[in-house]
């Protein structure tokens, strides 16, 4: 009759002292998964704050966490809006007037905006950086963003200090002297040039009549999440009944950032699988020639009653043990590298909106999570190996190779026999090797490509360019030609200067609807966005359809043409005979004719 024999703690002893007699195996294994959690976890970290930083510099630059704008809102409208289930927040932004640069303001466009409570509190302030003060109340207290100040040449601002600007409102234009009563760090001039916000009080805007009334305001409007932006923007326009002067607007281009998000997420996860399965082989190298030197110890093993299940208990135990060594101390250099390399990293590739760093408990035990995953898998087939072993083969098992060699005993031969003796873990070798060496070429790839240079590069096609700001949207004074040939000629001959190209816009402009041409690009949008299709009438009269007009150097067309099957007729567009429409080539057919008035003219 046989009884049960609890081994556990024999098992145990084994592990350990197995563990002591192989202290340099012991050492690669450690070394290993510190390695592949270290890595892990800056990946993880690295990754995740990326996300986190490019969606907080969009919002920032955006300088708004609303999703959609409504212009010209009426009252009913914006209580409407509170009472729609699928809306968490709704403010006011309304402009008041613009500030009539002086000679020292140069180029500065400056406007002046009051936002109501909902508007700066929810929407507007917690992008903010650096704020000094509270929204302004009295009725010449004013908010400015410090690169506002900073271009007025006030370095060090102080509370009550006064501002004398001259401005133009519903009441006319007037100078005033405003007192400073805080100021702020601002993001959205990166994106807008030098165009930016004071922030006035809710006192100043109703004495210079617009405190009230429908013109001149915006009503930001921040969904719940659940639904996409551009779905609950069809929602918006059925509830809401737009009037004609109306316009329902995203902030941000959400299909571009999901896109950039995707490819980010599918670029880590690719570089986790490729530090995992390295971290994989390398830990199972090193397991696997232990095992292999010491195939007599576990025939001897075998001889004395140990089963199959114990040893992979056994060489399971080993491993564990090894790892609640490496994994911990890998988590703490991750957890430095966030601290020090991480946000080195970030800045190099942003934009001077700040950094972003993902502390989140998730990521760090997510991170060990992979590495313990990764050591348990690497000890797996080891482990069953050394399990396989027979007392009478561990007997026989001699390390050496039978085939003799044809050439002498040369060096660089034994070498090379020695290497390949065991193919299988030759095999394993060389695959880690290459593992490890594609994951740092690509890893070191993307790092060195994430720079200045390699943007402008790919993105942008000019160094620099020449803006007549007085024909952008929100100028308030009077259209002048500031660019002229003269000036084009003479940047053509500074030294350096290998392309100059001139594009012309107006925005006072209109294109003429027919359905014709322009039936299949409305009934597309009516079809994208759920809309109620206006008549043909209603396009044509009410002024719904619009477009910018823009004159292009003829050398686009001309290096357009290399990629066209049917080319342009470079002479008939310079002649104003062919347009180029900026849309899907499905929803329009070549040779249509339009028409297109230009402001100022007849034709």
């Amino acid at each position: 009759m046989m009884f049960p024999n609890s081994n556990k703690n024999i098992i145990k002893k084994l592990t350990r002292k197995s563990l002591k007699a192989n202290r340099t195996r012991n050492r690669y294994v450690i070394l290993a998964v510190i390695l592949t959690t270290w890595l892990l976890t800056t990946v993880f970290t690295l990754g995740m704050s990326f996300i986190k930083t490019f969606d907080m510099q969009e919002i920032r630059m955006i300088g708004t966490t609303a999703d959609v704008a409504l212009s010209n809102p009426s009252q009913e409208q914006i209580e409407r809006l509170k009472q729609l289930p699928y809306v968490s927040h709704v403010g006011l932004d309304t402009k008041v007037g613009q500030v009539i640069p002086t000679q020292e303001m140069g180029d500065l466009d400056i406007s002046m905006h009051r936002y109501d409570e909902s508007e700066w509190d929810k929407m507007r302030a917690p992008l903010l950086g650096n704020k000094v003060n509270t929204y302004p109340e009295k009725r010449n207290e004013v908010i400015v963003p410090t690169w506002i100040l900073d271009k007025l040449n006030i370095a060090e601002p102080t509370i009550g200090m006064t501002l004398p600007l001259t401005y133009r409102s519903e009441a006319g234009e007037s100078t005033e002297s405003f007192i400073l009563s805080g100021w702020y760090t601002d993001y959205s001039q990166l994106r807008s040039g030098n165009a930016g916000v004071i922030i006035v009080s809710r006192e100043f805007a109703e004495s210079v009549g617009a405190g009230s009334g429908d013109k001149g305001s915006v009503a930001s409007i921040a969904f719940k999440g659940g639904s996409g932006i551009d779905q609950n923007m069809s929602r918006l326009e059925q509830d809401l009944k737009l009037h004609e002067d109306q316009n329902l607007a995203s902030y941000s281009n959400t299909e571009s950032q999901n896109s950039s998000k995707m490819a980010t997420a599918l670029g880590i996860a690719g570089i986790i699988v490729f530090i995992m399965f390295s971290g994989y082989l390398l830990i199972y190298n090193v397991l696997y020639i232990s095992v292999a030197t010491d195939t007599k110890f576990y025939g001897l093993l075998k001889t004395i009653g140990m089963t199959r299940k114990q040893i992979i208990k056994m060489v399971n135990g080993q491993a564990v043990r090894l790892a609640w060594i490496g994994i911990p101390i890998g988590v703490a250099a991750g957890m430095i590298t966030a601290l020090v390399a991480v946000p080195l990293a970030i800045e190099a590739f942003t934009l001077d909106t700040e950094v972003e760093i993902s502390f989140h408990p998730v990521i760090y035990a997510g991170a060990a999570l992979f590495a313990w995953l990764t050591t348990m898998a690497g000890c797996r087939k080891p482990a069953r190996i050394a399990a396989k072993i027979s007392p009478v083969e561990a007997a026989k098992y001699v390390r050496t190779t039978t085939k003799k060699g044809r050439h002498g005993s040369k060096l660089y031969r034994m070498a090379l026999r020695n290497m390949f003796r065991d193919k299988k873990r030759a095999l394993t070798v060389f695959l880690s090797l290459f593992i490890g060496l594609t994951t740092f070429l690509t890893v070191n790839t993307l790092v060195l490509s994430m720079n200045t240079d390699n943007f402008i590069a790919s993105y942008v096609d000019n160094d620099f360019e020449l803006v007549n700001k007085t024909v952008d949207f929100g100028y308030q004074g009077e259209q002048k030609q500031k660019l002229s040939e003269e000036l084009a000629e003479s940047v053509r001959q500074m030294s350096g200067i290998t392309d100059v190209r001139k594009t012309y816009i107006d925005r006072g402009g209109s294109l003429g609807y027919t359905p014709e041409v322009f039936g299949k690009f409305v009934d597309d949008i009516v079809m994208r966005y759920g809309m109620e299709r206006p008549t043909d009438e209603q396009l044509k009269d009410s002024g719904m359809f619009w477009s910018v007009l823009i004159g292009i150097d003829t050398k686009y067309v001309t290096e357009l043409n290399k990629s066209l099957e049917t080319p342009i007729d470079v002479e008939r567009f310079e002649k104003g005979e062919i347009a180029l429409l900026s849309a899907s080539e499905e929803l329009f057919n070549r040779g249509g004719s339009l028409s297109v008035k230009l402001q100022g003219d007849g034709c």
